[in-house]
């Protein structure tokens, strides 16, 4: 993703910037699932995409519940969700992780724990950005979303014994 979002020939220090912070994250024990997530969210505007996480596309309201609009390229309140019958019906947590993950910059992020569902309303609400916006299928994202459902033997903390016979 970060290659696509390159221009050839053309120095990107802050895109440089934010995938070294990124990895000094992971590197320090921060979920990399977390960190991939805001590296996805905060690079979007270098694929000429800047949708507005910030406040409600319609009355700028910050608090609440909001979900996003593809026609209005942003986050809707309650109270304007009936303006876009076509509003992609993001869960609430969802909702809120993309908005905090489009504003927080890497150095303030603390511990953030994530349960697999709302890993897996994340994935999903990115790819559906990602679709309709940038219009890149990267093999190497897809391999990586595949990789998620694999299961590590070397994740379990407890100790198992192998029969090898």
């Amino acid at each position: 993703m970060t290659d696509a979002a390159f221009e050839d020939f053309i120095p990107e220090d802050s895109l440089f910037d934010l995938l070294w912070q990124g990895l000094e994250k992971i590197e320090a024990g921060v979920d990399p699932t977390v960190v991939a997530n805001i590296f996805e969210i905060q690079i979007l505007p270098k694929f000429g995409v800047t949708p507005n996480f910030k406040s409600c596309a319609i009355c700028g309201n910050t608090q609440g519940n909001f979900d996003y609009s593809m026609q209005y390229a942003g986050v809707l309140c309650e109270q304007h969700f009936h303006m876009d019958e076509r509003r992609l019906h993001w869960s609430r947590r969802a909702s809120y992780f993309i908005r905090m993950f489009s504003q927080i910059p890497y150095a303030k992020l603390g511990t953030v724990s994530l349960g697999q569902q709302t890993k897996s309303e994340l994935r999903h609400a990115l790819d559906m950005l990602y679709e309709e916006y940038v219009g890149i299928h990267l093999k190497s994202h897809h391999f990586i979303s595949q990789m998620e459902s694999f299961i590590n033997p070397l994740d379990d903390k407890q100790e198992k014994t192998y029969d090898n016979s």
